[in-house]
């Protein structure tokens, strides 16, 4: 039976690449004026509309077992307000998440399909650590970045390319790192490493071939991946051959992963007698427009305002 992780915080998650390529993509002095820019252009309420026009609800009446799945991963992670889910017709193996204000989840026919009940648990949890997180903001950023440099070139009467370049970079980079993060939510709700490591196998390889040879041989990997930043050259390769990339490599995720796993954090969190422990995550509102916010927002999800500490 998977445990119930109450009042967890999502700093309690967080990757190190998260935070500090995070801090560095706050420090970006027109970051503020695009976010704005964005909420005046509606397009939050512009990416909900095409979803739900678009793709199928999923609730309790459809489907039943992916809902309950998914019900069970909002309790597990705390979320006590749960987001809307939608199915996607997709044979691959995928989801994502997307609303500031809203949020709601995204999952492919091809998960619901190809994974089994502890995996896509994984995926779910993965997605739902983004919300925890508050990622969603920069998410859509990222997803979206030719608005963005549009918006950007406008800000900078016209001249903004190189901006936009190093906006991208840091952007894109940053939303790479916050995989991390969220791959070890997504860990704590499957609460399965064989489950995880499964998942990253099938991103990869048809279902045929996940078998235990495959799994020991995919962990050694892993560990073989780690051990290649011996230098500070091939650790500069790992970032440019993933310039263009909105995920890290499996292998690298996976790598990432287990460490965490087996350095404690894990058992940690799950084990931990959280109904005498003091709550960690705080809320205020919004002066602007009254929205909820966590203490350590640098930006509302509800309009985009700079939050001033």
């Amino acid at each position: 039976m998977r445990k119930r992780i109450r009042e967890l915080n999502s700093r309690e998650y967080e990757h190190p690449f998260d935070k500090t390529t995070l801090e560095k993509l706050e420090a970006i002095p027109v970051l503020p004026q695009i976010i704005k820019k964005l909420y005046e252009k509606s397009f939050e309420r512009i990416d909900r509309l095409q979803n739900t026009g678009s793709y199928l609800k999923i609730s309790n009446d459809n489907l039943q077992k992916v809902y309950s799945l998914y019900s069970e991963a909002c309790a597990i992670l705390d979320i006590e307000k749960i987001p809307d889910l939608f199915l996607s017709f997709d044979p691959r193996i995928n989801g994502y998440t997307s609303g500031v204000e809203k949020p709601f989840i995204v999952l492919t026919t091809g998960a619901i399909d190809l994974l089994d009940d502890d995996e896509l648990m994984f995926l779910i949890g993965h997605e739902l650590g983004h919300i925890k997180a508050r990622h969603v903001l920069y998410t859509v950023m990222a997803q979206n970045f030719s608005l963005v440099a549009n918006l950007l070139g406008n800000l900078t009467f016209g001249i903004g390319g190189v901006a936009a370049t190093g906006v991208e970079i840091a952007l894109l980079h940053w939303y790479r790192m916050s995989e991390l993060s969220c791959d070890r939510a997504g860990l704590l709700t499957c609460q399965s490493k064989a489950a995880a490591i499964n998942f990253f196998i099938k991103l990869n390889l048809p279902s045929s071939y996940n078998h235990a040879a495959f799994h020991e041989s995919f962990l050694k990997q892993a560990k073989d991946f780690e051990a290649l930043d011996f230098d500070s050259l091939n650790k500069f390769f790992k970032i440019a051959s993933t310039l263009d990339m909105t995920h890290p490599w499996s292998v690298m995720r996976a790598s990432e992963l287990v460490n965490w796993q087996e350095g404690g954090d894990y058992d940690q969190i799950l084990n931990t007698n959280r109904s005498f422990q003091e709550k960690i995550e705080r809320s205020d509102f919004c002066p602007n427009c009254g929205s909820s916010i966590d203490v350590n927002d640098k930006y509302c999800g509800g309009c985009g305002a700079s939050i001033k500490s």
